[in-house]
């Protein structure tokens, strides 16, 4: 600091420039380089011809290794400095603008994601309930399947006890149809000789008591076609022996 500035003068801002240019050892080139401003301007400067802006000296403070309160104490430039702080800057206004805009597009894009999630997450929600109704409904077709499997098994059980009981029956009425035809031809054998015996007697009995497959199949209308087929084949031997004794 200088004497003038002890004794409470003030000092033009050029000439602190100056002092910290040369206690730094360092050019006005230099100094415009850093700052990032032309030549001239810092030339103008140290000569008087101009006065730099609070912007220009916030800039130069720090480059001169000081506080631009620092730099600017005492100096002609002190007063425009602290009117400047209490002012917004246009540069500063129109970043803080830009800030704004930015923000609030920001913002619209947001909102923008928010409402289409919002519309997502909606049809998400009617299709999960179409879903679950889906799912009921399969579940309640999986129950009448379920049933309609359970009858079905129930009903090929029964029908393979049919199956198996027919199978016997016709086993057993094959058997007795031999044995049926066997004493029929016996029996027309004995006619055909004019014997009238015992043997023909008992193998008219045998006839008389055979009954049709069907009989062995089970069912009531098929009982009545054998009782009818045992009638005629009584008749038939009563016929026979008539003939037998003429």
């Amino acid at each position: 600091m200088t004497d003038d500035y002890q004794n409470g003068a003030t000092i033009p801002i050029r000439e602190r420039i100056q002092t910290r240019l040369d206690e730094l050892e360092q050019t006005p080139a230099w100094l415009a380089e850093k700052v990032g401003v032309s030549r001239s301007t810092i030339t103008r400067i140290l000569k008087g011809e101009r006065n730099p802006t609070p912007e220009t000296l916030h800039e130069i403070a720090p480059v001169l290794g000081e506080e631009v309160a620092q730099l600017v104490a005492g100096t002609d430039a002190e007063k425009r400095v602290k009117e400047a702080q209490d002012i917004v800057s246009r540069r500063d206004y129109e970043a803080a603008v830009r800030q704004v805009v930015d923000f609030e597009r920001k913002a619209n894009d947001l909102a923008a994601q928010v409402r289409e999630l919002n519309e997502r997450c909606a049809q998400e929600q009617i299709r999960a309930r179409k879903l679950t109704d889906q799912l009921e409904e399969s579940e309640r077709k999986c129950g009448l399947i379920e049933e309609e499997r359970d009858r079905a098994r129930r009903e090929a059980l029964h029908h393979e006890q049919d199956a198996r009981r027919y199978c016997e029956g016709l086993e057993k009425a094959v058997a007795d149809v031999v044995a049926l035809r066997a004493q029929v031809r016996e029996l027309g054998a004995a006619v055909e000789s004019g014997r009238t015996t015992s043997r023909v007697a008992a193998i008219l009995a045998g006839v008389a008591a055979a009954v049709s497959v069907a009989s062995y199949l089970g069912g009531d209308s098929d009982d009545g076609k054998a009782t009818g087929k045992d009638s005629q084949a009584s008749e038939v031997g009563t016929k026979r022996r008539a003939r037998g004794r003429g």
